[in-house]
C-alpha cells in the first residue's frame, strides 16, 4: 500500500470542505439520522464478521504551536494495513462496505482520544490514491466527536468513487490541538509575550536603545496613577520628545547612568566580564566586541568607536590618557589646546598602535571662543566663533543669518546582488505549480 505523507496547514485542511461543498450543518444533522449499529464485527454482503483491530496503524507526524488557539498542534498519519484485511474486504468498494469503514473509523477515534481532554479539538482529514483532493472534517471539539461525524463526510464523497478500495491505499491525518483549562470558568487562554500588545490593560513601553523603558514606563504609570491628563497625552504623543526628555531628567535626578544596568565589583589589576542573561551566565572575552565597538573606556563602562567623541571624566581631556599628572603646562600651537606637561604635549602628537592620526591633528581649540571643535566637521580656517553646526546641511553656520532647507537624499545605487520576482501559480492539484514568473534586478 502506498502511504503519502503531507504536510497540512488551516488553509489546506479546509480545502477539501470548500471545494466539495460539504455542508458542516448537514454534517451535525446526520448524527441524529438512525444507521447500521458500529457494535460487533464487520458484515460485508452477508459474509461472518471480521476483526480489524490491527488494520490501522498510527505514526506521530510533527507537533508545531498552533498560534491561531495559542496551543500545541500534533498530527498523527493513521494508514490501513492490506495485509490485514481480508481478501473479499480488500476488493470490496468502500461505498458498499459501510459497517467497514465505521469499525475502522472507531478504531482510529478510540486510539487517538485515548489520552485527550475534551477540550481538545481534533480533525480527520482522509486521502487515497484515486481520490482528487482530500475529505476533511471541520475542527471539533473532543466532547462532541461522534463516529457518525466523521463517517457522513466520507460516505458522501465516496459516492462519487464507487470504486475505490482498501488495496488502492487510503491514509487519514489526524490534527490533534491541546488547549491548557484550567479550574473555574471558563476564560481564554492569556499569553503574555503576544496579548500585551494588544491589551487595554497593559501600557506598552516601546524599547530604546539606550535602555530607558523602566524610566519611561515609571513616569507614564505615575501619570496614570495621578490621572493628570495633560501629561498622559502629551507622553503619548509618539511626535512630541516629552517621554524621552522625562526618562533622561529622571535619570540625571536619580543618579542612574544611561544604558543597560550592571554590576562592577573593586578595582583590580585583573578582573573577569560576566554576562547574565535568563537566569544565565555566560563569559565576555572582549568588552569591545560584546558591544560592537571599537573601543571601550573601562573608567567609565561606555563604549565608542572614535577616541575624540568620548568625553571620559577621570582622563585628561587633551591627550585622553587616565594616567596623566599635571607639571608645566605647553601649548601647542597647531591645536591651540593648553597640555598639562611636556609628556601630555608628547602624547597628544603620537599615534599609537594602529591610530594613523593623532589627537592634535584631529581637533582644535578657539583661543577666542574657547570652542574646541573637530577637524573633520569644521577646518580651522573655516571657524567662525558663535557658529552652530546646522542639522540639516551639517554645515557650521551662524544661525541668525543662516536660511536652510531639508536636504535631499542621493537614491541607492543599483545592485545585481538583489533580485525582486513574482510569481503566478495554479494550485487546482494542491501543489503550486509556477504558470508564469517575472524577476527584475533592484
Amino acid at each position: 500500500m502506498e502511504s503519502r505523507k503531507r504536510t497540512l496547514g488551516e488553509d489546506y485542511r479546509h480545502y477539501s470542505q470548500r471545494s466539495l461543498e460539504i455542508d458542516i450543518d448537514n454534517i451535525e444533522d446526520e448524527e441524529d439520522q438512525p444507521g447500521p449499529s458500529s457494535d460487533g464485527g464487520v458484515l460485508v454482503e452477508g459474509n461472518s464478521p471480521e476483526n480489524l483491530e490491527n488494520a490501522v496503524i498510527i505514526d506521530e507526524g510533527n507537533r508545531r504551536i498552533n498560534r491561531r488557539y495559542n496551543a500545541e498542534e500534533v498530527t498523527f498519519q493513521a494508514r490501513i494495513d492490506t495485509q490485514q484485511i481480508p481478501p473479499r474486504l480488500r476488493m470490496t468498494p468502500l461505498v458498499a462496505a459501510v459497517e467497514a469503514v465505521r469499525q475502522l473509523i472507531s478504531i482510529l477515534i478510540l486510539r487517538c482520544t485515548r489520552n485527550l481532554l475534551p477540550s481538545d479539538r481534533i480533525r480527520f482529514c482522509f486521502d487515497a490514491i484515486d481520490l482528487d483532493r482530500p475529505v476533511s472534517t471541520t475542527l471539533m471539539l473532543v466532547s462532541t466527536l461522534t463516529v457518525e461525524s466523521v463517517v457522513a463526510p466520507i460516505m458522501r464523497v465516496l459516492q462519487s468513487y464507487k470504486h475505490l478500495k482498501l488495496e488502492h491505499g487510503v491514509t487519514v491525518d489526524v490534527i490533534i490541538i491541546h488547549r491548557d483549562v484550567g479550574a473555574g470558568r471558563g476564560r481564554k487562554v492569556f499569553n503574555i509575550d503576544i496579548d500585551r500588545l494588544s491589551k487595554r490593560s497593559i501600557l506598552h513601553i516601546e524599547p530604546h536603545e539606550l535602555g530607558l523603558c523602566c524610566a519611561k514606563a515609571i513616569l507614564y504609570a505615575l501619570s496614570h496613577l495621578e490621572n493628570d491628563r495633560g501629561s498622559i497625552n502629551a507622553m503619548r504623543d509618539k511626535r512630541r520628545l516629552t517621554l524621552l526628555n522625562r526618562a533622561k531628567t529622571l535619570h540625571n535626578d536619580a543618579g542612574v547612568p544611561l544604558g543597560p544596568v550592571a554590576y562592577k565589583g573593586e578595582n583590580r589589576s585583573q578582573h573577569i566580564s560576566l554576562y547574565l542573561h535568563n537566569d544565565h551566565y555566560d563569559v565576555i572575552k572582549s568588552l569591545k566586541g560584546f558591544y560592537g565597538a571599537d573601543q571601550y573606556c573601562e573608567a567609565c563602562d561606555k563604549p565608542y568607536g572614535r577616541i575624540e567623541d568620548h568625553r571620559c571624566p577621570n582622563a585628561c581631556h587633551v591627550c585622553l590618557r587616565m594616567d596623566c599628572m599635571p607639571g608645566e603646562m605647553k601649548r601647542c600651537s597647531e591645536c591651540d589646546r593648553l597640555c598639562q606637561s611636556e609628556e601630555c604635549f608628547l602624547s597628544h602628537k603620537a599615534t599609537p598602535g594602529r591610530r594613523k592620526v593623532s589627537l592634535c591633528d584631529k581637533m582644535y581649540q578657539c583661543r577666542r571662543c574657547g570652542k574646541i571643535i573637530l577637524r573633520r566637521y569644521c577646518p580651522k580656517e573655516s571657524h567662525q566663533c558663535g557658529a552652530t553646526k546646522c542639522p540639516s546641511c551639517k554645515c557650521y553656520v551662524l544661525a541668525t543669518d543662516h536660511c536652510c532647507f531639508l536636504q535631499t537624499v542621493a537614491p541607492k545605487t543599483h545592485s545585481d546582488r538583489l533580485i525582486f520576482f513574482d510569481f503566478e501559480t495554479d494550485q487546482s492539484s494542491g501543489i503550486h505549480v509556477v504558470s508564469f514568473a517575472i524577476a527584475q534586478y533592484f
